[in-house]
């Protein structure tokens, strides 16, 4: 699967960066009728320091956070490692798994589904060329071992914003199609 855009969002009063990622779809494309998959990373710094604070994700409905994430970016330059699940997109911080529950539950859930059952699912016409299952055990489904770097796609594109309406500003000035929207910020998450 193949990113279809990164976008960030810096929040006005606080020291938190949301990186917005966007994937052209996961294995419940196109019957979800979203036009692409709509994942959040944020970062909490120090302003004083600007060293990370806290790492946060969003996956699969819930946002969490693990110590060694925010030690782990402290010690790469600020750089936070994470994790994207295979067909699925959610985001995994560093050293979540076998440490949050959710994780665990979720990763093993997604891997069977993806190893066992996708392939007996009616395939949708729109899906062509599109992967069918997934083909490895589990331990490879969770070794997340493809580097991305953002960075670069932010700069040439200009796709960094500052807004307290993440959400609302990605919509009007990045995307030219409709998105499922996820809590804008942590704290803001019910």
């Amino acid at each position: 699967m193949k990113t279809a855009a990164q976008r960030v969002a810096e929040h006005p009063e606080r020291p938190v960066i949301a990186y917005h990622l966007f994937w052209e779809d996961d294995l419940g494309f196109p019957s979800d009728n979203d036009p692409c998959d709509h994942e959040i990373v944020w970062i909490e710094y120090s302003p004083t320091t600007h060293d990370v604070v806290r790492v946060w994700t969003y996956f699969h409905g819930n946002i969490v956070t693990t110590d060694a994430a925010a030690a782990d970016a402290n010690a790469h330059g600020g750089r936070p490692w994470i994790g994207v699940e295979w067909g699925f997109h959610g985001s995994v911080p560093w050293q979540a798994i076998g440490e949050v529950k959710v994780f665990d539950d979720v990763l093993h859930a997604h891997w069977d589904r993806a190893h066992h059952r996708a392939k007996s699912m009616p395939r949708d016409p729109l899906a062509r060329g599109w992967p069918v299952e997934y083909t490895k055990d589990y331990s490879a489904f969770i070794t997340f071992s493809v580097p991305n770097d953002p960075r670069p796609l932010l700069r040439e594109r200009d796709l960094i914003y500052v807004s307290r309406w993440a959400n609302a500003t990605l919509n009007r000035y990045c995307l030219r199609y409709n998105f499922a929207v996820k809590t804008e910020w942590p704290w803001l998450a019910k």
